[in-house]
């Protein structure tokens, strides 16, 4: 991801500064444990998925892909 990407994540010095903060996305991400990632929308504080649907849908596909490699990896392992 380049710097000016929208689905860069926050700096690693903003992320360190939210990590005591309850209401900050790194809590949200720490604190649901299948989390995977938070991404954050440059001049947002809220999202409302009608206002954005191809940012849900370019998350959802994102989502989905992870879970297909998941399962074909699980699906590939030799059992016990």
């Amino acid at each position: 991801m380049s710097a000016d990407d929208p689905a860069e994540p926050t700096s690693r010095l903003s992320r360190a500064n939210s990590r005591q903060n309850a209401s900050s996305p790194d809590y949200l991400d720490r604190t649901f444990g299948a989390s995977r990632g938070v991404r954050l929308l440059p001049g947002r504080k809220l999202f409302w998925p009608e206002e954005q649907p191809e940012v849900v849908a370019e998350e959802s596909r994102r989502l989905w892909a992870s879970a297909a490699a998941e399962v074909v990896a699980m699906s590939t392992r030799k059992g016990p």
